[in-house]
């Protein structure tokens, strides 16, 4: 990596994915666009992150990592808008990406190379920015249904955008809604006579994105933005006793203020 404007590293490359691009790969969500890519490690889906020997209490909010390179989802970092966010799991070893509603993404920008240098030892793997949204001028609307060919399993989502812009700044605000109801242990033949009832455990998802940018002057502009995602879900345990079902609720707030001040050259 190298701190100097203008000047990036020659053997680095950096891997843009636009809004057109995730638009036209037709995943109805983040975690499934960044599953496709190969750079990033295949098994590591919502869910079904290893995090070492306790896995459930690692992620018991169900939620997604990138893992570049094969090299574990905490030698990734996942950067929002250039910042860092906040760790999620019991221990805090993964960024949660299903967090971002996929109407609120402009683009993502994924260095494959170490930039360890630059960020630090979590970015040994790689780094993925997450550049979100600010100019929408109307709404925009979509909705997805899915569902498996054998048994109850449905998969429910709706995202909704609404942006404005006026003379000197502009708002967004976009929302997704996400359930997937459970798939029962009773419609798959190998687990029929389990003690354990669901094989796939319900989780529902409500996200929210909102950021506004208002220009001071010619050479100052503010913004701020705020993210706010809760997922209720039902948690497969088992690992040191009975198999079962317990209730699990996260939430996750972050927020950032900024401004761009253009200072005069001479």
């Amino acid at each position: 990596g190298t701190h100097i404007r203008g000047a990036p590293p020659k053997a680095v490359t950096l891997i843009v994915f636009t809004r057109q691009d995730i638009e036209d790969s037709g995943y109805p969500d983040i975690q499934e666009f960044m599953q496709s890519i190969p750079q990033n490690f295949g098994s590591v889906g919502s869910g079904a992150i290893s995090l070492g020997d306790n896995v459930q209490a690692g992620n018991e909010g169900f939620g997604t990592a990138v893992d570049l390179r094969g090299l574990g989802p905490d030698s990734t970092l996942v950067l929002v808008n250039g910042h860092r966010i906040a760790p999620a799991g019991y221990n805090g070893a993964f960024s949660d990406i299903s967090v971002l509603p996929i109407d609120a993404i402009e683009r993502v920008e994924i260095l494959t190379d170490g930039a360890s240098a630059v960020y630090g030892s979590d970015a040994v793997g790689g780094v993925v920015n997450f550049i979100l949204r600010r100019n929408l001028q109307g709404a925009e609307t979509s909705v997805d249904y899915g569902g498996v060919t054998s048994g109850g399993l449905r998969d429910y989502r709706v995202d909704q955008s609404q942006g404005m812009d006026w003379s000197s700044g502009s708002a967004f605000l976009a929302y997704e809604y996400h359930d997937e109801t459970p798939l029962a242990s009773s419609d798959r033949s190998f687990s029929e006579d389990s003690a354990l009832k669901e094989l796939l455990p319900e989780s529902k998802q409500n996200s929210l994105f909102a950021d506004v940018t208002q220009a001071i002057s010619d050479a100052l502009q503010l913004h701020a933005d705020f993210l706010y995602a809760g997922r209720h879900n039902h948690v497969i345990t088992g690992e040191f006793g009975p198999a079962g079902l317990q209730e699990a609720q996260t939430d996750q707030y972050q927020g950032t203020l900024g401004a761009d001040w253009s200072l005069a050259r001479t």
